[in-house]
């Protein structure tokens, strides 16, 4: 009898065990994702000089080639349910001079898919050696998922244009195209005294949206924000951004996987950056309480914060404010 009770044990702990070790922690996959498309060194890139200028307003679908190397010059709009459609390999410079910055208003779409071995890359218009965070502006798409702002509609801080800066609506499957295999290098300056851009900013940005495989470098405001909107994000890197590097509001719904962030000592601004900054809204005055808090399920993330600097940081990687669902 006490032969059979010792097998029963040692069984029972050789399976927790096992168990334990088929436990993965952290991101996941039996190849590195990260190889061939990203950059961890954007500083040490020539670029080629830009052959083309792209300004003012895009009303009908055009397509960014390859062979060309593109300059952001101001900020750009896709209007008019047009089409942006970039190939694989396509370099586009932002301008530091006119803040640079490319905005999808809402209806429109861009698709940008990009290959592992062929990337899209968004980068600094300045030589290798004077590249720094907020040389541009940054990336924005504007949709019709829900937000839970007063009235369901609200406006990016940014100073856009009036007519074209409105997000949110009740169609939480919008589809406002595809960014894949894309880098995004030394974005985040200001367009007005407001604020600074963001790497990426998602507003009121629909799930049928594919994003993934995106590493934003050197951002001097946050890499990725959601002001609201429904989205399934996957593959996302952050590195050495200003301020946060996943930041999310005003009720966005969100399921982020197999994502990593990585902090630098001293590049924070005196804000408290963290890897995560999640709530669900700015005032509460401003927020429709019966509409969705903000959401976030996060599964497989590698969050790397060592602040240690004299700038009164905060020293933590996620920051969950009230009312918010984490």
């Amino acid at each position: 009898m006490k032969t059979k009770v010792c097998l029963v044990i040692i069984t029972l702990i050789s399976t927790f065990i096992l168990h334990a070790q088929q436990q993965q922690k952290g991101i996941i996959g039996t190849t590195n994702w990260m190889n061939n498309w990203t950059n961890f060194k954007p500083f040490a890139n020539e670029y080629n000089e830009a052959t083309n200028i792209i300004a003012g307003t895009i009303n009908k679908d055009t397509k960014l080639l390859k062979r060309n190397t593109y300059q952001l010059v101001g900020v750009v709009y896709v209007t008019n349910n047009a089409t942006l459609t970039i190939e694989p390999g396509t370099v586009i410079r932002g301008d530091d001079k006119t803040c640079g910055t490319l905005v999808i208003t809402n209806g429109s779409k861009i698709m940008a898919e990009g290959l592992e071995t062929d990337p899209i890359i968004f980068t600094s218009n300045k030589e290798k050696t004077e590249r720094r965070p907020g040389d541009w502006g940054g990336i924005i798409v504007l949709g019709k998922a829900p937000i839970n702002t007063l009235g369901g509609l609200h406006t990016l801080p940014f100073d856009l244009e009036p007519l074209l800066n409105h997000y949110g609506g009740p169609d939480a499957e919008d589809n406002s195209g595809i960014l894949k295999y894309i880098r995004i290098e030394y974005a985040g300056r200001k367009l007005s005294a407001l604020k600074e851009l963001n790497g990426l900013s998602l507003a009121g940005v629909g799930r049928k949206t594919v994003l993934n495989n995106i590493q934003i470098s050197y951002s001097n405001d946050d890499s990725f924000e959601c002001y609201g909107g429904d989205l399934n994000l996957s593959n996302l890197i952050s590195y050495r951004t200003t301020d946060d590097d996943f930041d999310f509001t005003q009720g966005a719904q969100i399921n982020i996987s197999n994502s990593i962030a990585i902090r630098h000592p001293f590049s924070s601004d005196v804000s408290g950056s963290r890897c995560f900054e999640v709530d669900s809204y700015d005032k509460i005055q401003n927020t429709d309480m019966s509409k969705k808090l903000t959401h976030i399920n996060a599964s497989n993330i590698t969050l790397v914060n060592l602040e240690e600097n004299n700038q009164g940081l905060v020293r933590e990687s996620i920051y969950i404010k009230e009312n918010t669902f984490f």
